[in-house]
Formats: C-alpha cells, structure tokens, sequence
C-alpha cells in the first residue's frame, strides 16, 4: 500500500501534490463537518501535510499546514460547538496550525538528511566524485540507452604513475592531495555528459557516452595536457597510464569493461608507462 502511493506521488509535479494536497484537506474537512465535533479527524489532516513535506519541500508544508489549520478552524466554528469564550477557538487553531508546522519541519529535516546520506554513500570520500557503487549505477542506464540509439561508448581506465613513489617520498597527505587534485583535473576536463569515478588508490575510471575513437583521443589528449600542467603545481612528479576501450555493438557489464580496459592500462605499464591504449570492440 505505501509502497504504491509512494511510487504514484514520486511520478506527480509539484502542482499535482499541491493540488492533490488541497482536494484532501477539502474532503477531509467536509466529512469532518458531516460527522459533528464529537468525531475528531484531526489526525488526517497531517496526511496533506506530510505528503507536501516530503515530495515538495519546506515552504509548501508550511502553507499546506497553515491552510489545514484554517480548514479545521471553519469546520470547528461552523459545527456550532460552544466554547465559554470564543477567544478558545482561536487558540486551539492556533496550536493545530504550530503542531502541522512543526511536523512539517521535522519531516523536511528527515528528509533531507536521507538524501544527503544517500548522496553521500554514492561518491569516493577522499576526492568528492563518484564511487563505482554510483558509476555503474550510472552506466547501466547509459547501456541501454547506447544499445537503442546504436551509440558507441567509451570506457577509459585511468592509474597514476608510481604513486607509491609519492606516498614514500612526500607523505601520504601530499598523495591524497594529488588525489584530490588529480580528480579535478579529470572533472574539469570531461563534458557535462561524461562521467568519473575513484575505483579505489590511484586508479579511476572514464565513461564517455556517444564517444568513438576520435572524440576519445581527442578527450585524452586534453586530460593529458591538463596533467602536464598539474605536474608543474605539485611537489609530485607523475605520469599517467590509460587504457581506452571503444565499444560499438556488443556492450559488455561494467565488470566486464573494467576488466579490458585495465588490461590495456597494464600494457601500457609494461611498453614504459605515461602513455594511451586505444582499442575498438566491435
């Protein structure tokens, strides 16, 4: 049941919940009027609230929650309930309306800080750009995409040169420095279409969606530029080993990718480091 509404109301436009919020509250105070002050529906009118709350924002379940209240306050005043002062109708709208408000805030706050912790488990700790966890989320949408327009990818695997090295003669504070700025570089770099991820140490990893062998060494001749100049800031003297595979008709799983890509990578390594292997897969 709730698995359902959420899934329906995760699908509506702002307007569409305000608009389903405020036929709620409506019918929620029709029926409240029908049935006569000894039933109270009070409980219900936080379903309005809450559902503003949660899929819109702040602002908007404190307007939900101020119009709830003043539904409720009309309902009470026109059910001819008597109060010894009339001043007491007020009061109790009142403390409903701060009750909504408070609700509403409190579970904006939750709210938020889910996303944020989401958020926060999808990218690497150290550099702030995306772990694999959210790459490959990221590239399995991109595969089914590329499979039905007939778009090549391009995954490139991306190691820094003898990094240990770095982390022996700097310390280790100036490695994680060179992460951080290493990550930059690749952000700056890549289109706002592309994507990057921390594998984990020194090792990353590039997805280039509609990219062929050109558009891909163009793209990693920039980086390697980029880094060139990344070498005459830092205190780190390194290089750069990249193995690029080109996918066209049959695109593997990430896993997959990966596994071909750090192949290339490694031929690198071995014929002396410092440069790009490029290769098409049909």
């Amino acid at each position: 049941m709730f698995s359902y509404i959420n899934e329906f109301l995760g699908k509506r436009n702002k307007l569409e919940i305000i608009f389903i919020g405020t036929v709620l509250i409506i019918l929620l105070g029709i029926l409240d009027y029908a049935s006569g002050y000894e039933l109270s529906f009070s409980i219900f009118y936080l379903a309005p609230v809450s559902i503003a709350s949660w899929y819109i924002g702040k602002y908007t379940g404190i307007i939900i929650s101020v119009f709830s209240a003043i539904v409720w306050l009309i309902v009470d005043y026109a059910s001819g309930h008597q109060y010894s002062s009339k001043l007491y109708i007020f009061w109790n709208a009142s403390v409903r309306m701060c009750f909504f408000i408070i609700t509403s805030y409190l579970l904006f706050k939750i709210k938020t800080d889910l996303n944020n912790k989401e958020s926060q488990s999808r990218l690497d700790s150290l550099t702030g750009i995306m772990n694999l966890r959210a790459f490959e989320e990221s590239y399995n949408k991109i595969v089914k995409l590329s499979s039905r327009n007939n778009n090549p990818l391009s995954i490139g695997y991306v190691d820094i040169d003898d990094f240990k090295n770095v982390n022996d003669s700097l310390g280790h504070s100036e490695g994680d420095l060179l992460l951080k700025e290493f990550a930059k570089v690749l952000s700056a770099t890549l289109r706002e279409s592309d994507f990057i991820c921390r594998l984990g140490g020194d090792e990353f990893a590039v997805m280039l969606p509609e990219t062929d062998y050109e558009g891909s060494r163009k793209l990693f001749d920039k980086l390697n530029l980029r880094l060139l100049e990344l070498t005459k800031n830092t205190h780190a003297k390194f290089g750069v080993s990249i193995g690029v595979g080109i996918f066209h008709n049959s695109l593997p799983s990430l896993r997959e990718a990966l596994k071909y890509t750090d192949d290339l990578m490694y031929n690198v390594k071995k014929s002396g480091k410092n440069d790009a292997i490029y290769k098409i897969y049909d």
